[in-house]
């Protein structure tokens, strides 16, 4: 998780900049043994939502948008996959043991 400056925005009357967005990445490991990504960018508005799939993108969208590069230790063939994997749809939640 971590911060978008990508607009103009009046700092706080301390000084601390002000995020025009967030990003965030979770990432989990498929039955294969293969990386999978859920990757967020969140304007930073008042705003409540119900559903987040709104908001899905790549990780290559992020790192292009925040100047970063998030996974470069991984074999490029695992990280070009992942990244540019844009999800249609949040995981389902594992059911909890009784």
């Amino acid at each position: 998780m971590g911060p978008l400056f990508e607009e103009d925005r009046d700092p706080l009357d301390s000084g601390v900049p002000v995020p025009s967005g967030f990003f965030c990445i979770v990432v989990d490991e498929q039955e294969n043994g293969q990386p999978r990504a859920l990757a967020f960018i969140m304007p930073h508005v008042d705003q409540r939502v119900d559903e987040l799939t709104g908001f899905l993108t790549t990780v290559d969208e992020i790192e292009s948008r925040a100047g970063l590069d998030f996974f470069h230790l991984l074999p490029d063939s695992i990280e070009n996959t992942m990244e540019e994997a844009r999800a249609t749809e949040l995981w389902p939640l594992p059911t909890a043991p009784n």
